[in-house]
């Protein structure tokens, strides 16, 4: 059961009697209770649509203050992410998750969409073309579905004030990768292979983006670092495109892979590769080196 302010919804699939709501089952648990209190309870007399459930688990929560946690794209209205109809717990904020399946209307931002945990399942979203579009991920992001970049980006970020630790997991390329995270904490970047075209890490951060054990992270067009600490563990990889430069202009760039004595082991080393040659910069902020393998540099 529920311990907060709570709307449950019971959907049967016959002809059935409902009565002792605050009690259990009299033939076996009579004497089992439920102390909280039902604010409003509805009674259908006929089967409700999935649509027809969510608009009255809707106007419940409008009515009784009651805000989800989590918020699921629905489409019902067309394709704008910031119209509540098209979401099954209104738009999502810094505060609520967002869960995006495949859907007749896919989501589609134009201007800075916000959410806390996002879970693209088989959906897919797109940041409008020519808008310079956002969407601001306040917790984890999981994306097994596509995403439509055009000149958009995602945001990794934090409240300003709570040190997060958030992961990043995708599937398909990400087109362009950012944070706004001033307030410490973490981005792993979970993916066994994930392909950024995209990364920046700007300056005024203030947290790790890792690149853990047994990862590859694949840079198309290189990176640039402004601040903050990137970080490649021992044993995960970081693959540059042929031509490209890793810039760091300021905070700290690291490998953290083990420095052990001959013979030594190539599985426990952080390493950079590309199929060509490419370029490490570095004008500010430090580097350093600790068990790594540069390739082709």
């Amino acid at each position: 059961m529920p311990t907060t302010e709570s709307v449950l919804s019971l959907v049967t699939t016959g002809n059935t009697t409902a009565d002792s709501f605050s009690q259990d089952r009299t033939g076996c648990c009579a004497s089992r209770t439920w102390g909280g209190f039902a604010s409003e309870i509805i009674i259908f007399n006929r089967a409700l649509s999935a649509l027809e459930v969510t608009d009255v688990e809707n106007y419940l929560m409008l009515k009784w203050g009651i805000t989800a946690s989590t918020t699921t794209w629905l489409g019902t209205l067309g394709t704008d992410w910031f119209n509540p109809g098209n979401w099954s717990n209104g738009v999502p904020s810094a505060t609520q998750s967002c869960v995006i399946p495949d859907q007749a209307n896919d989501p589609i931002i134009n201007g800075t969409g916000t959410c806390n945990d996002v879970t693209i399942t088989t959906g897919n979203v797109t940041l409008q073309a020519a808008t310079n579009s956002t969407l601001a991920v306040f917790g984890d992001f999981n994306n097994s579905g596509t995403i439509a970049f055009n000149d958009g980006q995602i945001e990794m970020r934090d409240d300003g004030a709570s040190n997060t630790d958030q992961s990043f997991s995708s599937s398909s390329t990400i087109g362009a990768l950012t944070f706004n995270k001033t307030a410490g904490g973490s981005v792993s970047l979970d993916s066994t292979s994930l392909t950024i075209s995209s990364l920046d890490i700007p300056s005024g951060s203030f947290f790790t983006l890792e690149v853990p054990n047994g990862n590859t992270l694949n840079l198309p067009t290189g990176m640039t670092q402004s601040a903050g600490i990137f970080d490649i563990d021992g044993g995960a990889t970081v693959n540059v495109t042929n031509g490209q430069t890793i810039a760091v202009n300021g905070g700290t760039f690291q490998i953290s892979g083990t420095n052990d004595v001959y013979p030594q082991t190539t599985t426990n080393k952080g390493t950079i590769t590309s199929a060509g040659r490419w370029s490490f910069v570095a004008t500010a902020g430090n580097v350093s080196l600790t068990g790594f393998l540069l390739d082709r540099l």
